[in-house]
């Protein structure tokens, strides 16, 4: 938890992070959101942690988050988003040009998606698995 929240707050710790000596340790990891500081002021929100979420990274959000907005995630980012509702759209990105067998799978699980007139969930490239999400519209319901 510690490594993704240093990560996502600092360039210098994202840069040594990235290393190959850190990828054990980086792989086993995972950013919660939101991040409070001792006062319970939050220093990292739900929205700045899905923001800032570098390619391969784990993003786990609190349960009961409601965040409002469009979000892109990078290629291989797997997001733990049980009881977490998202009104917008999910754009996930990847290379469309080199997805083969090996390549970093992403993942979104447990999402509750609410959207209306645009998708709720854009695949721009890349590989990614979606278990146990919701997607539901958002518009009143009598409207047309």
């Amino acid at each position: 938890l510690a490594l993704h929240n240093l990560s996502a707050t600092s360039r210098s710790f994202r840069a040594l992070l990235s290393s190959a000596h850190a990828a054990p340790s980086w792989r086993a990891s995972a950013l919660s959101a939101p991040v409070c500081c001792s006062d319970s002021k939050v220093i990292i929100t739900a929205e700045d942690a899905l923001r800032r979420a570098p390619a391969g990274s784990r993003v786990r959000l609190a349960s009961g988050t409601v965040l409002v907005g469009d979000f892109s995630l990078p290629e291989g980012v797997s997001l733990e988003a049980d009881g977490v509702t998202l009104t917008g759209r999910l754009e996930l990105l990847g290379n469309t040009l080199l997805c083969g067998a090996g390549d970093t799978i992403g993942s979104i699980r447990g999402l509750r998606l609410r959207h209306w007139d645009l998708e709720a969930v854009r695949i721009v490239g890349g590989r990614w698995a979606i278990e146990g999400c919701i997607v539901e519209s958002s518009r009143a319901r009598g409207r047309s």
